[in-house]
């Protein structure tokens, strides 16, 4: 047995020997490939981003491979983090050998996926980079301009508004930049949602002709009327608007229309709403005096949902703070108020919520030249003593061509603008009216005028009441600009220099407001 072992392994090793040296002798004809796999060297690159939405992201990773270039392909992915089984697939958004993209997806985490391929061997190799998408609407003043029939809206953020804003910053055109249109019609307010029990953070933006939700941190449309009202579709004509709290009040052609996110009879689902409309025989003035929770300076109202003016009987009315179903009714009878809410007998011309958390509501007479200064505490009750104080305007410097009004909520401080001039007017205390600003070139005249009031939100008490927005209008250059004045809350001056002034807006500004973070 041993022998048979070692001549077996003998005839082996001879064997192989012989095949060893026929492979060496062998000199054949043959073709060799070399093989050049592409590949990604991401070996001290970054694979993490955090980019600004619709700002671009560029990503440019050193790719080795011994070939001709001109063989590889490239193709970019795009998908989200989530690993729900509801998340979108992946989506090609570049081929070409740099990444270089705006990002215009909704702000949140995301993959972006390199796939590299020789096209003469089919080889791929890949790297996944890791890429955060950041609210590019956070903190600042929304514009809302129209031309030609036609609304968009502009975000800006000056470091005096947002003084921890990592940088300053003017995106024009977002609306239709995000919707691929603009809005139709003739702007006429445009307002903030902001509610983080219900999670709600829209940009309500209404017109002439529409009125549309649209998100609060890249404003896409969230709803318009087709499914924004309980009844389904209506004739639109957008008034006004205000949103507090666990409320929202909507007028169009005069009618009222509400939600009360707290109760299910009028919101289907919390997180959408809808309006429901409020019977009423008389038409409402545009205005909406907020009155609950986070819009005023001091918390909710105890008394009342939503004060309104009637205009055919020239009266206040009011939506109570609890209902069922939203309904308009008359204050309590006034014995000793500085005047009846249910009687006030003149013609509103503007009125809003402000310091002390009263509302403060201008007034014409029906006949004649009379101009007043109306303070009422709608805050507070709906019974006894609402009115609280009376001043007579009519003898204060071009209050009769006063178009617009601004009330401080620091102090008894108000201001009044007419086409070309800004004036100020202590109204309880030294009761002097003066000059606040009246330096705007020739062809320019007023076309809106807001105070700065991010309140208690984000930590901005520094800058609340420190801002006086200004827009003007040239028609015969069609131009406007945006004024950005610093205002003295309690002395009532402006500085004489603005603070920035930007020009190149796509039309007439109509309306603006203060964004604060959704």
């Amino acid at each position: 047995m041993k022998q048979t072992i070692r001549l077996s392994s003998i005839l082996f090793c001879i064997g192989v020997m012989l095949g060893v040296a026929g492979c060496y002798d062998d000199k054949g004809n043959y073709d060799y490939t070399d093989i050049n796999t592409p590949l990604i060297d991401t070996t001290g690159f970054v694979v993490t981003y955090a980019v600004e939405q619709f700002q671009n992201l560029v990503i440019d990773p050193p790719i080795q491979y011994g070939g001709d270039t001109e063989n590889l392909s490239y193709e970019w992915l795009l998908y989200t983090n989530n690993t729900s089984s509801q998340a979108p697939p992946s989506s090609v958004v570049a081929s070409t050998r740099t990444l270089d993209r705006p990002m215009n997806e909704t702000p949140g985490g995301y993959y972006v996926e390199l796939v590299v391929t020789d096209t003469r061997t089919g080889i791929k190799n890949n790297m996944r980079f890791t890429v955060t998408i950041q609210a590019a609407v956070d903190i600042g003043w929304l514009v809302l301009h129209s031309r030609d029939g036609h609304s968009d809206v502009d975000f800006i953020v000056t470091k005096n508004a947002f003084p921890t804003a990592a940088a300053e910053k003017w995106l024009r055109n977002m609306y239709s930049g995000a919707n691929g249109e603009a809005l139709a019609g003739e702007g006429r307010f445009i307002t903030q949602t902001r509610n983080s029990i219900y999670y709600l953070n829209y940009v309500n933006i209404g017109t002439s002709s529409s009125f549309v939700r649209a998100s609060g941190t890249d404003l896409f449309k969230v709803n318009d009327p087709s499914d924004i009202f309980l009844r389904g579709p209506m004739a639109v004509s957008s008034q006004a608007h205000a949103a507090y709290g666990y409320f929202e009040g909507y007028i169009s052609n005069g009618s009222l229309y509400m939600i009360h996110y707290g109760i299910g009879a009028i919101r289907a689902p919390a997180t959408i709403g809808y309006y429901a409309p409020v019977a009423y025989a008389s038409t409402l003035a545009p205005f909406v005096v907020d009155l609950t929770t986070a819009a005023g300076t001091t918390g909710a109202s105890g008394a009342n949902g939503g004060v309104f003016y009637d205009t055919q009987n020239r009266k206040f009315v009011r939506v109570p703070l609890a209902f069922s179903q939203p309904v308009i009714t008359a204050f309590t009878t006034q014995v000793g108020a500085a005047f009846d809410v249910n009687n006030v007998g003149k013609d509103l011309l503007y009125m809003e919520r402000a310091y002390q958390d009263r509302t403060y509501a201008f007034f014409r007479d029906v006949t004649g030249d009379g101009r007043w200064l109306y303070i009422a505490d709608f805050y507070n009750s709906d019974a006894g003593v609402v009115g609280k104080a009376v001043y007579d305007m009519t003898g204060l410097p071009d209050i009769a061509n006063a178009k617009f009004y601004q009330c401080g909520d620091l102090s008894n401080l108000l201001y009044y603008a007419t086409d070309r001039t800004i004036y100020s007017f202590d109204y309880s205390g030294s009761g002097l009216t003066r000059v606040a600003y009246d330096g705007f070139a020739g062809g320019e005249v007023i076309t809106s005028m807001k105070i700065y009031k991010p309140k208690l939100f984000n930590n901005l008490q520094d800058v609340n009441n420190r801002l006086l927005y200004v827009a003007t209008w040239d028609e015969a250059s069609q131009t406007a600009k945006l004024y950005e004045f610093a205002i003295d809350a309690n002395g009532g001056t402006i500085t004489p220099t603005p603070l920035n002034v930007f020009e190149g807006f796509d039309g007439k500004i109509m309306d603006m407001c203060r964004k604060v973070r959704g």
